[in-house]
């Protein structure tokens, strides 16, 4: 019986080949265990790429993002992004410039009080500039330091203008401290570019401190027009309150501390009634809630009475 040829065995799955031994060949890959590797994640991408598209977008993406990645690194290394960003600025200005964005008006709006140039000359924009090449954050700042402005805001209109609305600051009183006057705004500030012999007709404020001070007596004046037509000077008494001077020599109005509305509204129903104001009289003290003290000129020759309520005694 012939001798039955016996197949040898092939290793199994998860062992190591055999060395070889002596007088045998060695199979020996060209490739590195890490290159092999990434070869063989390369090709089965590939394979699944090729069928799904899904997949192929999302590998293109992939090389795309890396050939990007490398490409950025290599320009920061070699220090290039700089040039390349001023380059493709300067290119997006020239075709921006090319097609009409530059500036041709600067239209200025606002009370008239300050020079239209004076607010060109602070936006720092001339006609031909280029249309973006303006801070507008900057350039309202500028504007706003202006000596008459109280608020502005600088708009940009494609594709040729520059738009400045202004607010101006109003003048309400005339500010005496330390021998000096003062024009100022309704916020007690004092406006620098204003001069106080432009104004005559305002009242004026004395005391240190008064015209910061003044906004709340002030606002309670302008509701009793009858009232606020005929104050002269209003006084700061200690820093603590005030006090009114009637024009063409008439009363001083002595006003409580934090009651000045209600001792107003007192005043102007007195003098509704009575016609308190056009009397000869040297003060009106109303510091007491109950009673309001008038205290007659020394030539006048009328006795001194107190009013309470609505009698006079």
């Amino acid at each position: 019986m012939a001798s039955i040829m016996r197949r040898k065995p092939s290793p199994r799955r998860g062992k190591k080949a055999p060395r070889a031994t002596k007088g045998q060949v060695r199979r020996v890959s060209p490739l590195k265990p890490g290159l092999r590797n990434a070869r063989n994640w390369a090709t089965a991408h590939m394979r699944a790429a090729s069928y799904s598209k899904k997949r192929a977008a999302r590998m293109f993406g992939a090389i795309t993002l890396f050939v990007f990645f490398i490409l950025f690194s290599g320009l920061w290394l070699g220090g290039f992004l700089p040039d390349i960003r001023h380059g493709a600025g300067q290119f997006a200005q020239n075709r921006l410039t090319s097609m009409g964005f530059v500036v041709e008006n600067v239209d200025v709006i606002g009370e008239g009080r300050i020079a239209e140039d004076e607010v060109r000359y602070a936006l720092g924009v001339r006609s031909g500039d280029y249309l973006f090449d303006t801070d507008l954050r900057a350039a309202q700042q500028r504007v706003q330091e202006l000596p008459w402005v109280k608020d502005a805001m600088v708009r940009r209109l494609w594709p040729n203008r520059y738009v400045v609305h202004i607010i101006e600051r109003s003048p309400v009183a005339l500010w005496q401290n330390n021998n000096q006057l003062r024009v100022v705004d309704t916020e007690g500030q004092v406006i620098e570019a204003a001069l106080p012999s432009d104004f005559p007709h305002l009242p004026r404020i004395v005391g240190a401190g008064a015209a910061e001070k003044s906004q709340t007596l002030y606002d309670a004046l302008q509701s009793y027009p009858q009232l606020a037509g005929r104050v002269d000077v209003i006084i700061r008494v200690g820093d603590r309150r005030w006090d009114i001077q009637m024009k063409n020599g008439g009363a001083r109005i002595l006003l409580p501390e934090g009651r000045e509305t209600e001792a107003l509204v007192r005043l102007v129903k007195t003098h509704d009634s009575h016609g308190l104001l056009d009397l000869d009289v040297e003060t009106i003290d109303l510091r007491l809630s109950d009673r309001m003290i008038i205290r007659p000129r020394q030539d006048a020759g009328a006795p001194k009475y107190v009013r309470r309520g609505g009698r006079a005694t």
